[in-house]
């Protein structure tokens, strides 16, 4: 794959210990077999956030921003960070707020094209 999008929880102001530790693990992996591998260097990722509180994750954002930029990673600008979590969607999953539907449409658009755009450069 191209691009990634993280979808996370903040737990205490920052990354969950488990995205942390699969992070933390995968960006260890420099060989499939003999083949060297690096899975995360110049891949695109779109990051996303919730809380159940009015921050909407942004503090975890930041963390998450610095640690995969550390490994490499091209992190997109836009990002979505949706405050009160657990009422943030309806029944059929949809946001109830207009702004929250733009900016995650506008952080998927940017991605894929962020995506598109380095891969086509890669191939060439």
């Amino acid at each position: 794959h191209d691009g990634l999008l993280i979808a996370t929880p903040e737990y205490n102001g920052s990354i969950p210990p488990l995205l942390k530790n699969t992070i933390d693990w995968v960006s260890r992996v420099r060989r499939d077999g003999g083949r060297p591998v690096r899975p995360l260097a110049g891949k695109v990722v779109g990051l996303c956030s919730s809380s159940s509180g009015h921050f909407a994750g942004i503090r975890c954002i930041n963390h998450l921003r610095a640690v995969l930029v550390r490994c490499q990673m091209e992190v997109v600008t836009p990002e979505c960070s949706v405050p009160e979590g657990g009422s943030a969607f309806d029944e059929d999953g949809n946001f109830r707020d207009e702004r929250l539907y733009k900016s995650m449409e506008h952080l998927c658009r940017t991605l894929i094209e962020t995506s598109r755009m380095l891969s086509t450069r890669i191939e060439t």
